[in-house]
């Protein structure tokens, strides 16, 4: 099962109750920045995108990716970056489950 981009950012979203607009935007409120870094980090060790990359999908640059990851890093627990690291697959595989069932014709 392949996770997503759109997996990280829904589940971080649901985790710190935010929504996508939030995360993505450009505040600096800590609210919305911790779960930002912490997504930037997981989109870094789950999909092992690039910095650039990452700066694209969450309009930053590659610079201010590398400081959030290694922030992320730093300062959350690893039991929160396991506990989202086994919603975020839970949802990649309802996702496949819901996709992989065939449709009742009528």
């Amino acid at each position: 099962i392949q996770v997503t981009c759109q997996d990280i950012i829904h589940t971080v979203c649901e985790y710190y109750g935010l929504s996508e607009k939030e995360l993505l935007s450009k505040s600096k409120a800590r609210f919305c920045s911790v779960p930002r870094k912490v997504a930037m980090y997981l989109c870094k060790e789950e999909l092992k995108l690039s910095f650039l990359a990452i700066g694209k999908l969450f309009c930053r640059d590659h610079s201010s990716v590398i400081s959030s990851v290694r922030s992320a890093k730093q300062t959350v627990s690893q039991q929160i970056f396991e506990d989202l690291r086994s919603r975020i697959h839970k949802k990649a595989q309802s996702s496949f489950s819901i996709l992989a069932t065939p449709h009742m014709h009528r």
